[in-house]
């Protein structure tokens, strides 16, 4: 796996993150009924710069939790997010609603959008 993405997972641990994914949350152990309190993180784009002398990419970490988020939770993995050296937190965090059809309830999620500028 790439430092940077060892970066980030390392950060989720550090952060008190129980149930960390890369790409998907998936578990063999999953039951469709368990409450949805994960995070994923993933690649998410290469941007390349204006003067095409190097590359920004971009990764997403999904916080997720079955009902509500609490605030101090995403305080929590962005204090870690923001310490990993040479990246910084991309555009605002962005909320999405889903409703985890196993239990009935609602289910919040924040977005958050990691940058890592690199030469070439």
């Amino acid at each position: 796996m790439e430092p940077i993405l060892e970066a980030i997972s390392e950060a989720l641990a550090r952060a008190g993150e129980k149930q960390v994914f890369y790409g998907i949350a998936f578990d063999a152990g999953m039951k469709r009924a368990a409450p949805w309190n994960y995070t994923v993180y993933s690649r998410a784009r290469i941007d390349q710069s204006a003067n095409k002398t190097g590359v920004t990419r971009l990764y997403t970490v999904a916080v997720t939790r079955e009902d509500y988020l609490p605030e101090e939770v995403l305080n929590r993995v962005t204090e870690e997010l923001e310490a990993i050296p040479g990246t910084r937190i991309s555009g605002g965090i962005e909320y999405d609603y889903a409703l985890n059809p196993g239990t009935g309830h609602p289910v919040e999620q924040a977005i958050i959008t990691i940058a890592k500028a690199e030469k070439r």
